[in-house]
């Protein structure tokens, strides 16, 4: 089974996928940080230009990529869509040539979803960010908007996944054993 976690930062995807694995014993796709558009010199996200955040949403999507491709199972802690969303809520507007750029991937990507995941396991947002997050949360609203639009539209299968830890793993788990 190839599961994609699909939500907005801080829904809580990155705990799950990996309760998930522990659980389940299906390999997380593993990416490097979103940050660092030159390896070799540290940057924070937020110290990034539109440039360069395109740039990593390039390189991420190809590690996601090659990370999914080698394996008949595994659960990505996101989806190729993650990167772009985060560029189209980053990207200022006058930014548009970047933007359309980014919009053409996505709808590329999310028109793909169906050969890429057997399931989509939506973690919607439901806890509320910590104090120190480094995202607010009209951003969060907002990366969940594409994503849920583009989820929706792919027509590939969906499991929202709701409640404390304990209740998602168990939803992902019975389904999972209800589906062989």
């Amino acid at each position: 089974m190839r599961l994609a976690l699909v939500g907005a930062h801080g829904a809580g995807k990155t705990t799950l996928a990996n309760a998930l694995q522990a659980q389940t014993g299906i390999g997380v796709v593993q990416l490097s940080p979103m940050r660092d558009p030159r390896p070799g010199h540290r940057k924070e996200l937020a110290d990034c230009s539109a440039a360069e955040i395109c740039q990593l949403a390039v390189r991420r999507s190809w590690e996601r990529v090659r990370g999914e491709a080698g394996a008949d199972a595994f659960i990505s802690d996101g989806s190729v869509l993650h990167e772009w969303a985060y560029v189209l809520a980053r990207l200022p507007d006058d930014a548009a040539v970047l933007r359309g750029f980014a919009e053409g991937v996505a709808i590329d990507t999310w028109t793909t979803l169906g050969e890429r995941y057997d399931l989509i396991v939506w973690v919607p947002v439901e806890f509320p960010l910590p104090a120190d997050a480094p995202i607010t949360t009209e951003f969060q609203a907002l990366l969940e908007s594409y994503l849920n639009s583009w989820v929706t539209a792919s027509g590939v299968p969906i499991l929202t996944v709701r409640g404390a830890l304990a209740e998602r793993v168990a939803t992902v788990t019975y389904f999972l054993r209800e589906a062989v």
